[in-house]
């Protein structure tokens, strides 16, 4: 019954890794995508021909409501997205690291306790066999204790 348990448990984080994996893969991707499409929109916007205004991309307009054009704010995005995905990156390869070691140390665990079973179910010849241990007790004498109230200044000599 524990093993299900804790199988349970540990199929549930694992499906949270993947699916928290597939939430922040989606919007970083989205942004990186985004950022790339602006790019390219801003250059092409740059080399149309005619005036900025006229033309179907609309970088004039944005630029004079953002106070930058296309371009910049492309390279906003994918710097965003880059960003993202170095702290995802950080933060996934800490949790795998911390598994692998929880992991291993599970395994040691197993292993002493395979280990203590295998010892347990040997017979125990060997503590019949043992001699029994002696302890060598000494006797304190009590002193006679001395009066301390005759060595203590009284409440009047101090003041």
């Amino acid at each position: 019954m524990a093993d299900t348990a804790t199988n349970t448990k540990k199929i549930h984080s694992k499906s949270w890794h993947i699916a928290w994996r597939a939430i922040i893969g989606s919007i970083d991707s989205i942004l990186a995508l985004g950022g790339i499409i602006m790019i390219i929109l801003g250059i092409v916007s740059d080399y149309l021909p005619g005036k900025a205004s006229e033309n179907w991309t609309g970088n004039a307009e944005f630029k004079a409501a953002m106070g930058f054009d296309y371009r910049w704010f492309g390279f906003i995005l994918l710097a965003a997205a880059v960003v993202i995905m170095v702290i995802f990156f950080n933060v996934m390869a800490r949790h795998n690291e911390a598994d692998k070691e929880r992991e291993m140390r599970r395994q040691e665990r197993m292993k002493v306790l395979a280990a203590s079973v295998d010892h347990k179910s040997e017979p125990a010849k060997e503590e019949q066999t043992s001699p029994a241990v002696e302890v060598n007790a000494t006797e304190v004498k009590e002193e006679p204790k001395e009066d301390i109230s005759s060595e203590t200044p009284s409440s009047e000599e101090t003041k």
